[in-house]
C-alpha cells in the first residue's frame, strides 16, 4: 500500500553533499545528525530500464488527481510498438518504478531550489531515495494561474501535463531529457499536483552557458539538437516549443551536450489525443507562418517543418550568440515576431561566429524558408552538420 504524500515527504537537510566541480546548482551543507550522501546519479552505468514496470492504472485511480484521472488510461497506455532506446549519455537507476511517489522527496526550500522557471512550469530540486541510496533529481510542477475559472486551469493543466508525460516515457536518446517517472508533489487548489521527474542538467540552460562560456564547441551543441530532432521525426514525434530556453545543458565524458527539454506542447502524430496549436503555447519568434497564421480556420498542429523552422533560429542563437533581428543586445519581442511573420530574415552580416560558414549560412536558409515543403528533414540537417571539418574534427 502506498504511504500518504505527508508521510514521505521528510524536512532534509545534507552534510558531505557530493558535488561536481563544474556544477552549477549544488546544495549547500549543513548540519544533520542524520547525514545523507547525495549522488547526481547512478554509481554505475547500467542498461536503461525502458521496460520497466508501468504505472498501475489501478493504483492512479485510487489518488485524488482531480481532472488528471480521467486522463490516466490515454497517457499510461501500454505501449505496444515501444520505439528504439538511443543509449549513451545518461546514467540509469536500475530497477525504478515509473510511479515514484513512494521514493520522491520534494527539497524543503521550493523557492530556493528552482533549477528553472518560464511562463507556466517551474523544475525544482528534489530527491529520489531508492534502494539504499539518494539522487539528485529534477521535478516539473506546473503553475495554476492566469484568468481562466480554476475548473478550466485545472483541466487544461491535466490536460498538458498527460500530453507531456505520454510522450516523454516514449523516448530514451542522449540529447532529450532523461524522463525518471512521476511523483505526486505539493497540494494546489484541493488537489495533488503531479510533477515530471527527470534526470538532472547539471550545467544549466542554454542562454546562460553559451554566455560564459564563449569558446564553446558552438557547432556541436547545435549538431546535438539537430540529433535529437531527428530521432523525434523519425518516430513521428514534433517537439512543437523548440526555442533556447527548452534546451539545457549537462556535463557528458570529457566535454558537455545540449539536451532538448519541455515536452508540454510535443505531439505524437497520429494519435487523436493531442490538441491544436495554440497561441498560449507557443513563442511567435520560433513559430512559422503556416502554424501562427494559417490560411484558414482548420485546426493547426504543431510540425515536424515547425521544429526545423525553429531549429534554424535556435542554431543561430548558438553559433552567433544573437538572437535573429537582436538590436544592440535588445529585442523586441512583438516587433521581432511581426518582421519574422512577415518574410524578414536575419543578415548574415549581423551575426559573427567561425562556425557560421557559407555551408551554415545556406542550412539556416533553408531551414527558416517561409515555405514549409523546401525545408530540409532533420536528417538532412544532421548530415550536413556531421560532414563538417570542425564536427569531423580536422
Amino acid at each position: 500500500m502506498l504511504r500518504s504524500l505527508g508521510s514521505i515527504v521528510k524536512c532534509i537537510v545534507l552534510r558531505n553533499v557530493a558535488r561536481c566541480g563544474e556544477c552549477l546548482h549544488s546544495c549547500a551543507p549543513e548540519t544533520t545528525p542524520h547525514p545523507i550522501h547525495i549522488k547526481l546519479f547512478a554509481t554505475k552505468n547500467v542498461m536503461p530500464s525502458i521496460h520497466r514496470a508501468p504505472v498501475s492504472p489501478k493504483v492512479l485511480a485510487s489518488l485524488d488527481l482531480g481532472f488528471f484521472k480521467p486522463l490516466i488510461a490515454w497517457t499510461f497506455e501500454p505501449i505496444s510498438k515501444p520505439i528504439e532506446p538511443v543509449l549513451g549519455g545518461w546514467d540509469e537507476i536500475d530497477g525504478l518504478p515509473e510511479h515514484l511517489t513512494a521514493f520522491f522527496q520534494a527539497d524543503p526550500n521550493p523557492f530556493n531550489s528552482r533549477f528553472g522557471s518560464g511562463s507556466s512550469a517551474a523544475v525544482c530540486k528534489g530527491y529520489i531515495d531508492f534502494n539504499g541510496m539518494t539522487y539528485v533529481v529534477a521535478a516539473k510542477e506546473r503553475y495554476f494561474g492566469g484568468e481562466s475559472s480554476q475548473d478550466v486551469m485545472l483541466e487544461e493543466f491535466a490536460g498538458k501535463i498527460s500530453r507531456e508525460v505520454k510522450v516523454l516515457r516514449r523516448l530514451k536518446h542522449p540529447n532529450i531529457v532523461n524522463y525518471l517517472g512521476v511523483a505526486l508533489g505539493v497540494p494546489r487548489h484541493g488537489h495533488n499536483q503531479l510533477s515530471i521527474i527527470t534526470s538532472v542538467c547539471d550545467r544549466g540552460g542554454l542562454p546562460s552557458y553559451v554566455s560564459h562560456a564563449p569558446n564553446c564547441q558552438r557547432l556541436s551543441l547545435a549538431l546535438d539538437i539537430a540529433h535529437a530532432l531527428e530521432y523525434l521525426h523519425e518516430n513521428n514525434i514534433v517537439h512543437g516549443q523548440l526555442k533556447p530556453r527548452n534546451i539545457s545543458i549537462t556535463n557528458s565524458g570529457a566535454g558537455v551536450k545540449a539536451v532538448l527539454c519541455d515536452f508540454s506542447c510535443a505531439r505524437i502524430i497520429g494519435d487523436d489525443g493531442f490538441v491544436p496549436w495554440s497561441s498560449k503555447d507557443g513563442s511567435y519568434r520560433y513559430t512559422p507562418q503556416e502554424i501562427a497564421r494559417p490560411s484558414d480556420s482548420n485546426p493547426v498542429y504543431v510540425s515536424k517543418e515547425g521544429d526545423i523552422y525553429a531549429f534554424a533560429f535556435v542554431a543561430l542563437f548558438i553559433l552567433s550568440g544573437k538572437e535573429a533581428l537582436e538590436c544592440d543586445g535588445r529585442i523586441n519581442v512583438w516587433d521581432v515576431s511581426y518582421r519574422l511573420l512577415n518574410g524578414e530574415r536575419p543578415l548574415r552580416k549581423d551575426h559573427e561566429g567561425s562556425d557560421l560558414t557559407d555551408v551554415v549560412w545556406s542550412l539556416l536558409e533553408s531551414c527558416w524558408s517561409p515555405e514549409a515543403t523546401k525545408r530540409p528533414s532533420a536528417a538532412s540537417v544532421v548530415s550536413t552538420l556531421t560532414s563538417l571539418p570542425t564536427v569531423r574534427g580536422v
